[in-house]
């Protein structure tokens, strides 16, 4: 799971990333409007080299759409990780 903070002001803002990533062919993405956030799940276990390359890919698709997005330092990226398990858990319950 990949975590951006994303500058998004809209709906249209949110679905621009979502469909600039869904055109590169990732199919697990969500925007959240609220918390800035976009998460892309990939179904790959991807480990050193190949999950750098593999953040930064998806880092330049959502440049490309013009809004202004970061990768998370280590604790918010800790954060954000820990937020989307118990999101996910809910919806498991």
């Amino acid at each position: 799971v990949f975590f951006y903070t994303v500058a998004m002001s809209c709906g249209g803002c949110s679905n621009a990333v979502i469909k600039a990533l869904a055109n590169a062919e990732f199919r697990n993405v969500k925007a959240d409007l609220t918390k800035q956030r976009v998460t892309v799940t990939v179904d790959e276990e991807l480990e050193g080299e190949e999950l750098e390359t593999k953040r930064k890919d998806i880092f330049k698709i959502i440049e490309k759409t013009g809004k202004k997005a970061s990768i998370p330092d280590a604790q918010k990226l800790a954060e954000m990780k820990e937020e989307h398990e118990a999101e996910e858990a809910k919806q498991d319950a």
